[in-house]
């Protein structure tokens, strides 16, 4: 009977807790919509393809790399707003060439779906104001590679990673080390001081009962710092990227806030908007969903306050406002901070974006043949 009555408990509390979970963290919708969703079942190596315009006919092509798609004879056509097609033998990840009559674009999917990192994730395929496209497999974000499976590590490996840089500080990586791919360097880059005094700071005033709004501040505050006098610790990407060492990876312990400023710096030097960069930015809510609802378990548990809880564990618009807003304010523009601050000359601007944008006609002979 004791041990029912203990199951009963248990089983009362999940259930308290789970109905928590669902009134503090809602699951979120797609903030970064694209024309053409790509998702990849690693396990079964198939793809589904979602379109938003769904009275056209698309015409699909296949290859290992964006340079390698067969464009001689599409693999599917199709009318409607939903496909799967199974991906290349013997291949962890295939690319895409989507065709419609007014658009073409290269897809393979963004999220990598790994066992142990729910927000590894490609900056490839997203559109800069030029109407060029980041190159795909080259710049990847991510949260902690602590707990990787050895699939996973196959996984990495195959995207050829050259450079894993950890934004984490020493109190967090010595808790949850890397799990580095073969072949790749590992560089530590923690930002701030290693010892993470800003981090520990802000967990014990949350422990301590800081209030929902005070934990806003704070994180707007943080991102505030990383703006303005944070950025050379995030300079060493920069170079990284400068010195064509890629495909690179660059993650803290979420993979949302320093690597959400982080991918907001580097698709700035690209050339693509601050719309899109915002919406990309508060993907991490959508990727980190389950881990959301996890670690917010976890909190309540110790007893820290529901809201503290989302708050912390969500990237908000605020925050990234507040980058841009550091900005406009002290520099002027993205192109004058990126200058100032990273040493961007337009020069070394368009370096970058010969190194990793690409427009479609480049990759697609139909359409450079139009060109011509």
């Amino acid at each position: 009977m004791k041990y029912l009555i203990i199951a009963g408990v248990l089983i009362g509390l999940a259930a308290l807790l789970n109905s928590c979970v669902g009134d503090a963290i809602k699951k979120p919708t797609r903030t970064f919509e694209e024309e053409v969703l790509l998702k990849h079942n690693l396990r079964d190596n198939d793809y589904e393809f979602f379109f938003n315009q769904k009275n056209q006919e698309w015409k699909i092509y296949q290859g290992n790399h964006p340079k390698a798609i067969d464009w001689s004879k599409p693999v599917a056509v199709v009318e409607g707003d939903y496909i799967q097609l199974p991906g290349l033998d013997n291949s962890i990840r295939t690319y895409f060439g989507v065709v419609s009559e007014q658009d073409t674009f290269i897809l393979s999917e963004r999220r990598i779906a790994l066992d142990g990192a729910s927000n590894f994730r490609d900056l490839g395929g997203i559109r800069t104001e030029e109407g060029r496209y980041v190159k795909w497999g080259k710049i990847f974000r991510a949260n902690r590679l602590s707990d990787l499976s050895k699939t996973d590590l196959r996984t990495l490996n195959y995207l050829g990673l050259k450079i894993v840089a950890d934004f984490r500080y020493e109190v967090e990586s010595r808790k949850h080390p890397d799990k580095v791919p073969t072949g790749a360097k590992y560089f530590q880059y923690p930002i701030g001081d290693k010892e993470g005094t800003r981090y520990l700071e802000m967990k014990t005033k949350v422990r301590q009962g800081a209030t929902a709004p005070e934990v806003k501040d704070m994180f707007i505050g943080i991102m505030e710092e990383f703006a303005d006098t944070g950025t050379v610790f995030f300079q060493p990407v920069i170079d990284h990227l400068l010195a064509e060492e890629v495909p690179l990876v660059f993650h803290c312990s979420g993979g949302k806030d320093r690597t959400g400023y982080m991918s907001a710096m580097i698709l700035s030097a690209l050339g693509v908007d601050r719309e899109t960069i915002m919406n990309e930015y508060l993907m991490s809510n959508y990727y980190r969903y389950q881990d959301n609802r996890s670690n917010y378990r976890k909190g309540r548990l110790v007893g820290i306050d529901k809201e503290v809880l989302a708050t912390g564990f969500l990237v908000k618009e605020a925050y990234m406002n507040k980058v841009w807003e550091v900005i406009d304010e002290k520099y002027g523009d993205t192109n004058q901070y990126l200058e100032e601050k990273y040493s961007l000359t337009a020069k070394k601007r368009e370096k970058l974006k010969e190194m990793y944008t690409y427009g479609v006609e480049e990759l697609v002979p139909s359409i450079a043949a139009k060109i011509e």
